[in-house]
């Protein structure tokens, strides 16, 4: 045979092994998909196997990064033998919706714990959990991201901090899109929701009837960033910030659009703070609407050592003793205003005042904006001074 010969039939053979090779891997490669798991009883089965009969628990087990499980309508419960259902790898939870699809913990134990990869919860409901922290939901973890669409965390409690959902993790990332976290309570801080770090991002959500005994009835923030886009943190309670409490110098919280109301500062005769209470690190108003709020000292907004600064919001509405709509506690608080209102705030006491803006202590520049309509019994229905300084457009004046 020739080299024409031999070269072609080299070609031919080699054709003849690779052509069968490479058809196999493009059909594996097409037909490979994530595998679906449906739960069909529910009661919380152990056996780790999924099959005809498949509870939640035995889906997570044989679910693997990528896969789905589908839960039908239904209350599916926890038993306290079996406890907390844990993730560790990225699965997307399916339910019918928020309004049929239950997973409750019956107060035996947390719900659910999330410790890796990305999850993600579409409309089902995460209730009657109980943990020392985080009794619906925690999140931990290095780069854990937790979704919930649609759902409801509901009617859990701690007996520390954060009732709803507990999330702790520099790069652990929180989403609620159209989503409530609701009725849960904590005895400590973080009714419901406490970030001991990671991020927070509420969408089209609502925080709402949430209690805490010390701070953050809706939201604590210990450490980490929040970051709020048409969402509502209402109708929540606690000593001290009944809706929001950012707590330490690298704590955020920033309000884009959406509102904080009617929410409660319960500790009576000090500084409690109702809708938004800045002890240290940073809020940051850029729009939506802090209203309703009640509270002994800064019924909307009190700002202790961190700095507050109202861009295009409105604090507005908002009821105290002392500093209705914004109350400056220590020496080391600023309450910036670029633009925005404060408007229609009312102080009640009879020996100081600050309808509008109270400050005790601390900073005020009023660079922007306007402060009208607020009334006082007493001092300053726009704003009150007792100690500190303020700047109002060029000009600062202390006293």
């Amino acid at each position: 045979m020739n080299r024409k010969g031999i070269s072609l039939f080299l070609a031919t053979a080699l054709a003849l092994f690779l052509v069968p090779t490479l058809l196999s891997i493009l059909s594996h490669t097409q037909t490979a998909h994530a595998a679906t798991f449906t739960v069909n009883i529910f009661h919380d089965e152990n056996d780790q196997i999924c099959d005809s009969s498949c509870s939640l628990r035995d889906a997570i087990f044989a679910a693997g990064n990528g896969d789905d499980i589908t839960i039908p309508a239904g209350t599916y419960t926890l038993s306290a033998t079996n406890g907390t259902l844990t993730v560790s790898e990225s699965i997307i939870f399916n339910g019918n919706s928020a309004a049929d699809t239950f997973i409750d913990a019956q107060g035996n134990s947390r719900v659910f714990n999330v410790t890796a990869g990305t999850v993600i919860f579409n409309n089902l409901t995460i209730q009657n959990g109980a943990a020392t922290e985080g009794g619906g939901i925690r999140v931990s973890g290095t780069a854990t991201n937790l979704t919930l669409n649609n759902s409801n965390v509901a009617d859990n409690a701690a007996t520390a901090n954060g009732a709803g959902i507990f999330v702790i993790g520099a790069t652990t990332n929180l989403t609620l899109n159209n989503s409530t976290v609701i009725s849960n309570n904590a005895s400590t801080n973080g009714g419901g929701i406490y970030l001991q770090s990671g991020s927070l991002a509420l969408q089209n959500s609502e925080v709402m009837t949430n209690t805490a005994v010390s701070g953050g009835g809706g939201i604590y923030i210990f450490r980490g960033a929040v970051t709020n886009d048409n969402s509502s943190i209402n109708y929540n309670s606690a000593d001290q910030g009944g809706g929001v409490f950012v707590n330490q110098d690298t704590a955020s919280f920033t309000l884009n659009s959406g509102e904080i109301a009617f929410n409660t500062g319960d500790l009576p005769s000090t500084f409690p703070g109702g809708g938004l209470f800045v002890g240290s690190g940073t809020a940051t108003l850029n729009g939506g609407e802090i209203k309703f709020n009640q509270a002994f000292r800064g019924a909307g907004v009190l700002v202790s050592s961190g700095q507050v600064t109202l861009n295009n919001a409105q604090i507005i509405s908002n009821t105290a003793s002392y500093g209705g709509g914004v109350y400056v506690r220590e020496t080391a608080g600023w309450f910036t205003q670029t633009a925005g209102t404060i408007a229609t705030n009312q102080s009640t006491a009879t020996d100081f005042g600050g309808g509008g803006l109270y400050v005790f202590n601390g900073n005020a520049a009023l660079l922007g904006g306007s402060v009208v309509t607020n009334t006082a019994v007493f001092n300053g229905g726009g704003l009150s001074i007792s100690s500190g300084e303020r700047r109002v457009g060029n000009e600062c004046r202390s006293r």
